[in-house]
Protein backbone atom coordinates (compact mmCIF):
# COMPACT_ATOMS: atom_id res chain seq x y z
CA UNK A 1 0.00 0.00 0.00
CA UNK A 2 2.50 2.39 0.85
CA UNK A 3 4.63 1.72 -2.60
CA UNK A 4 1.22 2.24 -4.48
CA UNK A 5 0.55 5.37 -2.95
CA UNK A 6 3.88 6.53 -2.90
CA UNK A 7 3.57 6.42 -6.97
CA UNK A 8 0.63 7.67 -6.95
CA UNK A 9 2.06 11.14 -5.30
CA UNK A 10 4.71 10.67 -7.72
CA UNK A 11 2.42 10.00 -10.95
CA UNK A 12 0.10 13.26 -9.96
CA UNK A 13 3.39 15.08 -8.89
CA UNK A 14 4.84 14.59 -12.41
CA UNK A 15 1.58 15.94 -14.05
CA UNK A 16 1.15 19.08 -11.66
CA UNK A 17 4.92 20.20 -12.68
CA UNK A 18 4.91 19.08 -16.47
CA UNK A 19 6.09 22.32 -16.88
CA UNK A 20 8.95 23.08 -14.67
CA UNK A 21 12.12 22.86 -16.55
CA UNK A 22 13.35 20.27 -14.49
CA UNK A 23 10.89 17.91 -15.11
CA UNK A 24 10.71 18.51 -19.28
CA UNK A 25 14.43 18.08 -19.10
CA UNK A 26 13.85 14.34 -17.67
CA UNK A 27 10.79 13.28 -20.11
CA UNK A 28 7.84 13.56 -17.42
CA UNK A 29 6.31 10.34 -20.30
CA UNK A 30 8.75 7.93 -19.18
CA UNK A 31 8.14 9.37 -15.59
CA UNK A 32 4.77 8.48 -16.15
CA UNK A 33 5.24 4.92 -16.95
CA UNK A 34 7.98 3.91 -14.07
CA UNK A 35 5.16 5.30 -11.54
CA UNK A 36 2.74 2.91 -13.31
CA UNK A 37 5.23 0.13 -13.14
CA UNK A 38 5.68 0.73 -10.12
CA UNK A 39 2.13 0.40 -9.20
CA UNK A 40 1.27 -2.63 -10.88
CA UNK A 41 4.91 -4.33 -9.89
CA UNK A 42 3.87 -3.64 -5.96
CA UNK A 43 0.22 -5.03 -6.41
CA UNK A 44 2.10 -8.55 -6.47
CA UNK A 45 2.90 -7.93 -2.75
CA UNK A 46 -0.95 -8.18 -2.21
CA UNK A 47 -1.53 -11.05 -4.28
CA UNK A 48 0.95 -13.22 -2.37
CA UNK A 49 -0.44 -12.89 0.32
CA UNK A 50 -4.38 -14.64 -0.22
CA UNK A 51 -4.44 -18.13 1.48
CA UNK A 52 -7.81 -20.51 1.71
CA UNK A 53 -9.01 -18.96 4.86
CA UNK A 54 -10.75 -16.45 3.03
CA UNK A 55 -10.60 -17.61 -0.63
CA UNK A 56 -11.39 -20.96 -2.36
CA UNK A 57 -9.34 -22.84 -3.99
CA UNK A 58 -10.30 -22.15 -7.76
CA UNK A 59 -9.56 -18.20 -6.52
CA UNK A 60 -6.38 -19.03 -5.57
CA UNK A 61 -5.21 -20.44 -8.34
CA UNK A 62 -5.97 -17.14 -10.42
CA UNK A 63 -4.17 -15.65 -7.36
CA UNK A 64 -1.43 -17.32 -8.00
CA UNK A 65 -0.93 -17.03 -11.64
CA UNK A 66 -1.87 -13.48 -11.88
CA UNK A 67 1.22 -12.39 -9.34
CA UNK A 68 3.55 -13.95 -11.57
CA UNK A 69 1.96 -11.85 -14.61
CA UNK A 70 1.52 -8.78 -12.13
CA UNK A 71 5.42 -9.01 -11.27
CA UNK A 72 6.52 -9.78 -14.82
CA UNK A 73 4.63 -6.61 -16.39
CA UNK A 74 4.97 -3.65 -13.95
CA UNK A 75 8.83 -4.54 -13.44
CA UNK A 76 8.74 -4.82 -17.18
CA UNK A 77 7.53 -1.63 -17.63
CA UNK A 78 8.92 0.34 -15.01
CA UNK A 79 12.65 -0.85 -16.32
CA UNK A 80 12.03 -0.32 -20.08
CA UNK A 81 10.70 3.15 -19.33
CA UNK A 82 14.42 4.03 -17.49
CA UNK A 83 16.38 2.44 -20.86
CA UNK A 84 14.04 4.11 -22.82
CA UNK A 85 14.52 7.92 -21.25
CA UNK A 86 18.02 7.06 -20.72
CA UNK A 87 18.84 6.27 -24.49
CA UNK A 88 16.59 8.89 -25.91
CA UNK A 89 18.94 11.37 -23.42
CA UNK A 90 22.07 9.57 -24.99
CA UNK A 91 20.54 10.46 -28.66
CA UNK A 92 19.91 14.10 -28.36
CA UNK A 93 22.90 15.03 -26.76
CA UNK A 94 26.78 12.73 -27.28
CA UNK A 95 25.12 11.39 -30.99
CA UNK A 96 23.73 14.99 -31.57
CA UNK A 97 26.91 16.34 -31.23
CA UNK A 98 28.94 13.15 -33.28
CA UNK A 99 28.24 14.46 -36.45
CA UNK A 100 28.45 11.15 -38.17
CA UNK A 101 25.39 9.72 -36.38
CA UNK A 102 23.54 13.59 -35.96
CA UNK A 103 21.87 11.91 -39.12
CA UNK A 104 20.18 9.05 -37.76
CA UNK A 105 18.98 10.28 -34.77
CA UNK A 106 15.50 9.85 -34.24
CA UNK A 107 13.99 12.30 -31.86
CA UNK A 108 10.11 11.87 -31.32
CA UNK A 109 9.58 10.68 -28.51
CA UNK A 110 6.96 8.06 -29.42
CA UNK A 111 9.60 6.23 -31.71
CA UNK A 112 11.48 5.55 -28.05
CA UNK A 113 8.40 3.55 -27.25
CA UNK A 114 9.33 0.22 -29.13
CA UNK A 115 12.18 -0.42 -26.45
CA UNK A 116 9.48 -0.65 -23.87
CA UNK A 117 7.33 -2.73 -26.09
CA UNK A 118 9.78 -5.53 -26.99
CA UNK A 119 10.50 -5.58 -23.48
CA UNK A 120 6.67 -6.22 -22.82
CA UNK A 121 6.79 -8.73 -25.18
CA UNK A 122 9.31 -11.07 -23.30
CA UNK A 123 7.51 -10.43 -20.59
CA UNK A 124 4.50 -11.34 -22.25
CA UNK A 125 5.52 -13.99 -24.12
CA UNK A 126 6.91 -16.01 -20.98
CA UNK A 127 4.12 -15.47 -18.85
CA UNK A 128 1.94 -16.51 -21.90
CA UNK A 129 3.68 -20.12 -21.91
CA UNK A 130 4.23 -20.72 -18.42
CA UNK A 131 -0.01 -19.99 -17.75
CA UNK A 132 -0.47 -22.23 -20.83
CA UNK A 133 1.30 -24.76 -20.34
CA UNK A 134 1.71 -25.51 -16.78
CA UNK A 135 0.55 -22.86 -14.77
CA UNK A 136 1.02 -21.89 -10.76
CA UNK A 137 -2.13 -23.66 -8.59
CA UNK A 138 -2.73 -23.61 -4.59
CA UNK A 139 -2.01 -26.98 -3.10
CA UNK A 140 -2.33 -27.64 0.44
CA UNK A 141 0.50 -30.83 1.74
CA UNK A 142 1.54 -32.02 4.89
CA UNK A 143 5.19 -30.80 6.20
CA UNK A 144 5.04 -33.43 8.99
CA UNK A 145 3.23 -36.10 10.22
CA UNK A 146 4.13 -36.54 14.00
CA UNK A 147 1.64 -39.18 15.73
CA UNK A 148 -1.15 -38.49 13.47
CA UNK A 149 -1.38 -35.29 13.81
CA UNK A 150 -0.54 -32.91 10.13
CA UNK A 151 1.00 -30.02 9.88
CA UNK A 152 -0.12 -28.68 6.78
CA UNK A 153 1.40 -25.65 4.40
CA UNK A 154 -0.18 -23.90 1.43
CA UNK A 155 1.66 -22.84 -1.79
CA UNK A 156 1.42 -21.63 -4.71
CA UNK A 157 3.40 -24.19 -7.12
CA UNK A 158 3.62 -26.25 -10.42
CA UNK A 159 5.81 -29.10 -12.04
CA UNK A 160 7.85 -26.37 -14.12
CA UNK A 161 7.82 -23.32 -11.88
CA UNK A 162 11.27 -23.63 -11.54
CA UNK A 163 11.91 -23.50 -15.52
CA UNK A 164 10.01 -20.49 -15.80
CA UNK A 165 10.93 -18.48 -12.71
CA UNK A 166 14.82 -18.97 -13.79
CA UNK A 167 13.93 -18.01 -17.47
CA UNK A 168 12.19 -14.94 -16.09
CA UNK A 169 14.49 -13.91 -13.94
CA UNK A 170 17.54 -14.28 -16.26
CA UNK A 171 15.37 -11.96 -18.58
CA UNK A 172 15.20 -9.27 -15.69
CA UNK A 173 18.89 -9.78 -15.37
CA UNK A 174 19.77 -9.09 -18.95
CA UNK A 175 17.41 -6.01 -18.70
CA UNK A 176 19.22 -4.71 -15.50
CA UNK A 177 22.87 -5.42 -16.90
CA UNK A 178 21.89 -2.99 -19.92
CA UNK A 179 20.52 -0.85 -18.24
CA UNK A 180 24.14 -0.20 -17.15
CA UNK A 181 25.85 -0.30 -19.86
CA UNK A 182 23.73 2.47 -21.30
CA UNK A 183 23.96 4.79 -18.03
CA UNK A 184 27.91 3.82 -18.29
CA UNK A 185 27.80 5.71 -22.18
CA UNK A 186 25.43 8.86 -20.29
CA UNK A 187 27.80 9.62 -16.86
CA UNK A 188 29.02 13.23 -18.60
CA UNK A 189 25.64 14.47 -19.21
CA UNK A 190 23.99 16.60 -17.18
CA UNK A 191 21.69 15.10 -14.63
CA UNK A 192 18.51 17.29 -15.77
CA UNK A 193 18.77 15.06 -18.71
CA UNK A 194 19.72 11.99 -17.99
CA UNK A 195 19.89 11.13 -14.06
CA UNK A 196 22.69 8.43 -14.21
CA UNK A 197 23.92 8.22 -11.20
CA UNK A 198 20.95 7.54 -9.50
CA UNK A 199 19.14 4.78 -12.34
CA UNK A 200 22.66 3.10 -11.75
CA UNK A 201 21.80 3.05 -7.92
CA UNK A 202 18.49 2.12 -8.26
CA UNK A 203 19.75 -1.24 -10.88
CA UNK A 204 22.60 -1.94 -8.20
CA UNK A 205 19.80 -2.60 -5.70
CA UNK A 206 18.02 -4.30 -7.95
CA UNK A 207 20.25 -7.02 -9.17
CA UNK A 208 21.22 -7.29 -5.29
CA UNK A 209 17.76 -8.36 -4.77
CA UNK A 210 17.22 -10.67 -7.79
CA UNK A 211 20.10 -12.97 -7.10
CA UNK A 212 19.62 -13.19 -3.05
CA UNK A 213 15.76 -13.47 -2.93
CA UNK A 214 15.47 -17.18 -5.00
CA UNK A 215 18.02 -18.43 -2.44
CA UNK A 216 16.50 -16.81 0.86
CA UNK A 217 12.93 -18.23 -0.82
CA UNK A 218 14.42 -22.07 -1.39
CA UNK A 219 16.41 -21.89 2.13
CA UNK A 220 12.89 -21.45 3.63
CA UNK A 221 10.27 -23.08 1.37
CA UNK A 222 8.81 -25.28 4.21
CA UNK A 223 8.22 -21.98 6.30
CA UNK A 224 5.37 -20.32 4.04
CA UNK A 225 5.17 -17.32 6.40
CA UNK A 226 8.62 -16.38 6.53
CA UNK A 227 9.01 -17.17 2.74
CA UNK A 228 5.97 -15.02 2.06
CA UNK A 229 7.94 -12.61 3.96
CA UNK A 230 11.07 -12.33 1.94
CA UNK A 231 8.74 -11.82 -1.16
CA UNK A 232 7.44 -9.54 0.36
CA UNK A 233 10.45 -7.18 1.50
CA UNK A 234 12.16 -7.68 -1.59
CA UNK A 235 9.27 -6.63 -3.94
CA UNK A 236 8.66 -3.96 -1.47
CA UNK A 237 12.42 -2.67 -1.46
CA UNK A 238 12.71 -3.12 -5.13
CA UNK A 239 10.30 -1.09 -6.09
CA UNK A 240 10.77 1.70 -3.26
CA UNK A 241 14.44 2.14 -4.64
CA UNK A 242 13.31 2.68 -8.37
CA UNK A 243 10.76 5.78 -6.56
CA UNK A 244 13.00 7.28 -4.46
CA UNK A 245 16.32 7.13 -6.59
CA UNK A 246 14.12 8.52 -9.29
CA UNK A 247 11.96 10.99 -8.33
CA UNK A 248 13.62 12.31 -4.53
CA UNK A 249 16.82 13.85 -6.71
CA UNK A 250 14.10 15.77 -9.12
CA UNK A 251 12.34 17.33 -6.05
CA UNK A 252 15.78 18.35 -4.86
CA UNK A 253 16.66 19.67 -8.20
CA UNK A 254 13.88 21.87 -8.66
CA UNK A 255 14.12 23.30 -4.91
CA UNK A 256 17.69 24.52 -5.57
CA UNK A 257 18.36 28.12 -6.08
CA UNK A 258 21.35 28.28 -8.51
CA UNK A 259 23.13 31.83 -8.59
CA UNK A 260 26.06 33.61 -9.71
CA UNK A 261 28.36 32.07 -7.23
CA UNK A 262 27.08 28.50 -7.62
CA UNK A 263 27.38 28.60 -11.34
CA UNK A 264 31.06 29.92 -10.45
CA UNK A 265 31.32 27.02 -8.40
CA UNK A 266 30.50 24.77 -10.93
CA UNK A 267 32.74 26.54 -13.62
CA UNK A 268 36.04 26.09 -10.80
CA UNK A 269 35.00 22.65 -10.29
CA UNK A 270 34.63 21.88 -14.27
CA UNK A 271 38.15 23.51 -14.84
CA UNK A 272 40.01 21.28 -12.49
CA UNK A 273 38.78 18.35 -13.99
CA UNK A 274 39.74 19.23 -17.67
CA UNK A 275 43.03 20.59 -16.07
CA UNK A 276 43.82 17.07 -14.87
CA UNK A 277 42.65 15.69 -18.38
CA UNK A 278 45.16 17.99 -20.22
CA UNK A 279 48.04 16.61 -17.82
CA UNK A 280 46.85 12.96 -19.47
CA UNK A 281 46.32 13.81 -22.70
CA UNK A 282 48.37 12.10 -25.46
CA UNK A 283 50.35 14.49 -27.46
CA UNK A 284 49.14 14.08 -31.75
CA UNK A 285 51.36 12.13 -33.29
CA UNK A 286 53.85 13.87 -35.97
CA UNK A 287 52.56 11.57 -38.66
CA UNK A 288 48.81 11.27 -38.08
CA UNK A 289 46.47 12.92 -40.18
CA UNK A 290 45.57 15.66 -37.67
CA UNK A 291 48.78 17.03 -37.80
CA UNK A 292 49.17 17.34 -41.11
CA UNK A 293 45.95 18.47 -41.92
CA UNK A 294 45.77 22.17 -43.10
CA UNK A 295 44.06 24.39 -40.47
CA UNK A 296 44.31 22.14 -37.37
CA UNK A 297 43.79 24.14 -33.90
CA UNK A 298 44.41 21.52 -31.79
CA UNK A 299 47.30 23.65 -29.98
CA UNK A 300 45.57 27.04 -29.65
CA UNK A 301 42.80 25.46 -27.05
CA UNK A 302 43.87 26.46 -23.62
CA UNK A 303 42.07 27.87 -20.03
CA UNK A 304 42.10 31.19 -19.40
CA UNK A 305 40.73 33.21 -16.02
CA UNK A 306 39.69 36.84 -16.33
CA UNK A 307 40.02 39.56 -13.61
CA UNK A 308 37.21 38.06 -10.96
CA UNK A 309 39.55 35.17 -10.30
CA UNK A 310 36.90 32.94 -11.46
CA UNK A 311 38.21 30.64 -14.20
CA UNK A 312 35.82 29.59 -17.21
CA UNK A 313 35.56 27.22 -19.62
CA UNK A 314 37.79 25.94 -22.49
CA UNK A 315 37.79 28.45 -24.94
CA UNK A 316 40.06 29.04 -28.18
CA UNK A 317 42.70 31.47 -28.09
CA UNK A 318 43.64 33.36 -31.29
CA UNK A 319 45.22 31.78 -34.17
CA UNK A 320 48.40 33.07 -35.30
CA UNK A 321 48.53 35.23 -38.49
CA UNK A 322 50.67 32.86 -41.03
CA UNK A 323 48.47 30.12 -39.95
CA UNK A 324 45.16 31.84 -40.49
CA UNK A 325 46.69 32.77 -44.26
CA UNK A 326 47.02 28.72 -44.15
CA UNK A 327 43.73 28.31 -43.12
CA UNK A 328 42.70 30.43 -46.08
CA UNK A 329 43.86 28.36 -48.67
CA UNK A 330 43.08 25.09 -47.43
CA UNK A 331 41.11 22.66 -49.50
CA UNK A 332 40.01 20.91 -46.50
CA UNK A 333 36.53 22.05 -44.94
CA UNK A 334 37.16 22.57 -41.38
CA UNK A 335 34.96 22.31 -38.68
CA UNK A 336 35.11 23.81 -34.62
CA UNK A 337 33.43 23.13 -32.38
CA UNK A 338 32.49 26.34 -29.53
CA UNK A 339 32.41 24.33 -26.01
CA UNK A 340 31.89 27.88 -23.73
CA UNK A 341 29.65 27.98 -21.26
CA UNK A 342 28.04 31.25 -20.28
CA UNK A 343 29.61 32.83 -17.33
CA UNK A 344 28.40 36.22 -15.17
CA UNK A 345 31.86 37.67 -16.62
CA UNK A 346 30.75 39.35 -19.87
CA UNK A 347 33.88 38.94 -21.44
CA UNK A 348 33.30 35.55 -21.29
CA UNK A 349 29.89 35.43 -21.73
CA UNK A 350 28.66 32.94 -24.48
CA UNK A 351 28.10 34.08 -28.56
CA UNK A 352 24.70 32.29 -29.29
CA UNK A 353 25.15 33.20 -32.98
CA UNK A 354 28.35 30.55 -32.81
CA UNK A 355 31.06 33.02 -32.60
CA UNK A 356 34.05 32.56 -30.14
CA UNK A 357 34.20 35.45 -27.53
CA UNK A 358 37.41 35.64 -27.87
CA UNK A 359 38.17 35.96 -31.43
CA UNK A 360 34.92 36.93 -32.85
CA UNK A 361 35.09 33.92 -35.64
CA UNK A 362 32.84 31.71 -36.40
CA UNK A 363 32.92 28.39 -35.01
CA UNK A 364 30.42 26.48 -36.84
CA UNK A 365 28.86 23.87 -34.77
CA UNK A 366 27.70 25.49 -31.56
CA UNK A 367 26.88 23.42 -28.29
CA UNK A 368 24.75 25.51 -26.94
CA UNK A 369 22.35 25.27 -30.30
CA UNK A 370 22.48 21.48 -29.22
CA UNK A 371 21.48 21.63 -25.96
CA UNK A 372 18.45 24.21 -26.89
CA UNK A 373 17.52 21.52 -29.90
CA UNK A 374 17.65 19.29 -26.53
CA UNK A 375 15.16 21.46 -24.86
CA UNK A 376 12.77 21.50 -27.36
CA UNK A 377 12.70 17.87 -28.37
CA UNK A 378 11.58 17.53 -24.56
CA UNK A 379 8.70 19.54 -25.06
CA UNK A 380 6.28 16.95 -25.94
CA UNK A 381 2.56 16.17 -25.13
CA UNK A 382 1.75 15.00 -22.26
Amino acid sequence: VFNVSLSLIFFVGTIYFRRHPIVMASQPTFLYMVAWGCIISSSTILLVSFDDRNFSTSQLDVTCQSSVWFYGLGFGLSISALFAKTYRAKCLTIDKINASKDKHIVVSIYQYFIYVAIALTFEIIICSIWTAVDPLTWTRSCASDTSGYCRSIGTCSSDTAVVFISLLLALHFVFLVYMLWICYQVRNIPAEFAEHKWITASTVSSIEILFLTPFLVYMTHNDPTTSTLIMTLALFFNDLGVLVMIFVPKIFMMLQEHTVETESQENMLFNLRMKVRQKMMKPTPAGSIDSKRPGSTSKHVQIISQGSGVPTRQQEAPIPENERQMNSKASLPEIQVCTTIESSNPITKRADEGSSPSTGRNTGVNVGNVIREHEEAMKVPS
